[in-house]
């Protein structure tokens, strides 16, 4: 439910629910709330379901009325007032409004208005509306988490009351009928209901369709409505939609319909095309930067397929004599075959291009649109409503489902963060889901190394062997038998007292991955034998090996496809230059492997060929230069863990930081659970915020440091992300280790939910 009020026309106050201009969910009077949340509701890209309960027959004051998102209830709140004991409820009876005049009867209800004169309609969408009366119900008669832990909603089997009702929207010429059999139904004001205008959507919470998203406008800002497939830009903006698609398969077609240019529009060049996700948000970027698809080129009315202002292909590629004033095109982009086409007046007008060249270098695009003297209205059409033009043979719409099939439907499969309160003794710390094999974990309430465990390491003595991120030291293990992480459990792992995990009252988190669960085995793949761990599928490998002096060796990672990061430390040596050496594919656009980062250190990123011996990982192998201080040194021993990307469960990226608190939108392809950040042209700290200690956005999403022993940092150092979302995340604050105007950085994120896919539920937002 998004947006409802009942109002008295004779009084000057409404009972409503609604997201206000600060996102934030209000329930109450409109000049007087009862509640509003502290959590913000920002997620542009996917769908919230929320149940209200009013429930005032509760001697609890605080259980009176209860607020649930995504079938978790929400807790904290900015504002609180608690309705008196028995107070009615105006939704669903014929009597007066709490807080209102007391004598008034003849309630006007409305759905899709914020409240007081029926004003402010709601902007988004809405999937279906229940009101129950006089049961106060849980969400789980509405909703329910499937297989993969994603809430999803379910048919209500219950029964409405007499005044309740139920509005599923399914009859587009009787939008307001009552489908409770109560025969309470609405009236629709100011819908159309058919053709390509049409304000009924085929989106549904479990078919989710591409629009607009506001998180990611490159340049100056826009303003969107129509729920965000609308956008009004103001010169030099480019508009990037919420649903990125991979450079390898499928093919996908989507239209935008240009409007209500200013005068002058024809002098700039104006387009609707696919940009790479990986291009930065820029705050003022050239109108066609990193865009391929239809233009217009500057001064005249042809219609062309270019990159970066360059035409595409052979002169056939033009199409003059276009007038782009209430012009809808058709861009169809076949990955398959890579080729780009596009489409006017419901015939295809230029191409198919053969755009190759571009697709082959970058992973994923979106769709985008572009302005450059113009200030149009552009309208964006994935396939949620009637296309203007035919459906290509063989294309499909935008939407989620049509995405391709995630390995990985639930995340914490593989990954999961685990929090607990230490007890001075021995505990068994479970919840991770999984037996873990690399095991990570730092005190939160006080200084503290972080300590780093694994199955290949092992054990000895009753404890595993420790390495600390924020240290060059040798692998230990506590002097005393059984005080350390004692053991590697089904679901989850065992500690003794050292204060390391266990400290009475103090408060740890650790952050789990599973490997092969065992504790190794012999790789030959490399010119030095490895002992491996790894787990393929989900793109995760722990690999020990022995150092033997010689620039080129290769060291077996059991992957099977080209890593995206490698984190190597050695085991034996404590050195103070025997640093943490990072591998990231991010760090450079053509040639990452000639340089790298430390883990325990907050330089930028190292040029030099005595890392990586100037040569990229393969799917079998990763390189090892010399330094006879601390890399590849003769018969010392080192640990390597090695991650491939896996569409939907991790991401491996690189960002430009705009320096301002509306930060980068960065796109996952799911709803993080853990991300990692670190600068890479300058010094910084390093980052990790994941959503077990961030709890919902708006909160403090306390961030701890790799390279330092101090406690989780909260607002007050400015090291916040900002937002988690369905497709990604968001920077709403600026720090050196965040989110620095010009500044590059690079991060790992692992997922909760895949955004969307084949054959699964997408995220929820937010």
């Amino acid at each position: 439910m998004l947006l409802s009020s009942i109002y008295q026309p004779n009084d000057g106050e409404a009972f409503s629910v609604y997201f206000n201009s600060s996102d934030q969910l209000i329930w109450g009077m409109y000049f007087s709330p009862i509640f509003i949340t502290t959590q913000l509701f920002r997620d542009y890209s996917a769908w919230y379901h929320i149940v209200l309960v009013w429930d005032s027959a509760n001697a609890t004051a605080a259980h009176r009325c209860r607020l649930y998102v995504n079938g978790e209830e929400v807790t904290t709140w900015s504002t609180r007032n608690d309705p008196a004991l028995n107070a009615g409820n105006p939704w669903c009876q014929n009597g007066p409004i709490p807080g209102g005049s007391q004598n008034l009867l003849g309630y006007q209800r409305g759905i899709g208005v914020q409240a007081w004169y029926q004003s402010s309609p709601y902007n988004g969408y809405m999937a279906e509306f229940h009101c129950v009366q006089g049961q106060a119900l849980d969400p789980t008669d509405f909703g329910e988490y499937n297989d993969d832990d994603v809430w999803r909603p379910r048919p209500f089997a219950g029964t409405y009351g007499t005044n309740g009702f139920y509005l599923d929207f399914s009859d587009p010429s009787n939008l307001g009928a009552d489908r409770s059999g109560n025969g309470n139904n609405w009236t629709p004001s100011g819908f159309t209901t058919s053709g390509t205008g049409t304000d009924v959507m085929s989106d549904t919470p479990t078919t989710n369709y591409a629009t607009f998203n506001p998180l990611s406008t490159r340049g100056a800002t826009a303003t969107y409505s129509e729920g965000n497939l609308k956008s009004v830009p103001n010169q030099y903006n480019q508009s990037r939609t919420t649903i990125p698609l991979g450079s390898s398969t499928g093919k996908f077609y989507a239209e935008a319909t240009f409007d209500n240019f200013s005068s002058g529009s024809f002098d700039g060049e104006e387009a609707f095309a696919i940009q790479p996700t990986s291009i930065a948000q820029g705050t003022v970027p050239a109108h066609n930067s990193g865009i391929l698809g239809i233009h217009k080129a500057a001064g005249t009315d042809a219609f062309v397929i270019k990159w970066e202002g360059t035409v595409v292909g052979s002169a056939g590629a033009t199409q003059s004599g276009v007038s782009w004033t209430n012009l809808t095109i058709g861009l169809a982009i076949n990955f398959d075959d890579q080729e780009i086409s596009g489409y006017w007046n419901d015939s295809l007008v230029v191409g198919p291009v053969d755009v190759s060249t571009y697709l082959d270098t970058y992973d994923q695009w979106i769709f985008a649109t572009t302005t450059h003297g113009a200030q149009p209205t552009i309208t964006f059409n994935a396939g949620q409503r009637d296309f203007a033009y035919t459906l290509p043979t063989g294309f499909s719409a935008l939407n989620t489902s049509n995405l391709p099939a995630p390995s990985i439907a639930d995340g914490s499969q593989y990954f999961n963060t685990v929090l607990w309160t230490g007890n001075g003794s021995t505990q068994s710390i479970t919840g991770v889901g999984f037996q873990p094999d690399w095991v990570w974990t730092k005190k939160r309430s006080g200084s503290q190394d972080h300590f780093l465990y694994d199955v290949v390491r092992g054990s000895t003595n009753g404890n595993f062997y420790e390495l600390r991120s924020s240290s060059t030291s040798a692998e230990g293990v506590p002097g005393t038998p059984s005080t350390g992480l004692t053991s590697l459990d089904s679901d989850g792992f065992s500690i003794g007292s050292d204060a390391s995990v266990n400290t009475n009252g103090s408060t740890y988190v650790a952050w789990n991955w599973l490997a092969s669960n065992t504790s190794g085995s012999s790789n030959t793949d490399g010119t030095i034998t490895s002992t491996i761990s790894a787990t393929p599928s989900a793109g995760f490998s722990i690999a020990t090996f022995t150092g033997n002096g010689t620039a080129g060796a290769t060291v077996g990672h059991g992957l099977g496809v080209q890593p995206k990061m490698v984190i190597w430390k050695s085991r034996n040596s404590g050195t103070t230059n025997d640093h943490w050496t990072v591998y990231h594919s991010g760090m450079d656009a053509t040639a990452p492997q000639n340089y790298a980062m430390h883990l325990n250190l907050t330089n930028a990123r190292n040029a030099g060929t005595t890392y990586w011996n100037d040569t990229a990982p393969t799917s079998t192998v990763f390189s090892l230069g010399y330094l006879s201080t601390y890399i590849n040194v003769l018969n010392r021993t080192y640990v390597a863990y090695c991650w491939a990307e896996v569409p939907g469960y991790s991401s491996f990226g690189s960002y430009v930081g705009n320096g301002n608190n509306d930060g980068p939108f960065v796109y996952t392809g799911f709803r993080p659970a853990f991300v990692m950040l670190k600068r890479t042209d300058s010094t910084s700290d390093w980052a990790i915020v994941d959503s077990s200690r961030f709890l919902y956005n708006g909160s403090q999403d306390y961030t701890l440091k790799p390279n330092l022993t101090n406690a989780e940092a909260t607002v007050t150092d400015k090291y916040i992300v900002g937002d988690f979302l369905a497709n990604g995340f968001k920077f709403r604050y600026y720090d050196s280790s965040m989110n620095v105007s010009g500044g590059t950085y690079v991060y790992m994120a692992f997922a909760e939910h895949p955004f969307g896919g084949s054959n699964v539920s997408p995220a929820t937002a937010r």
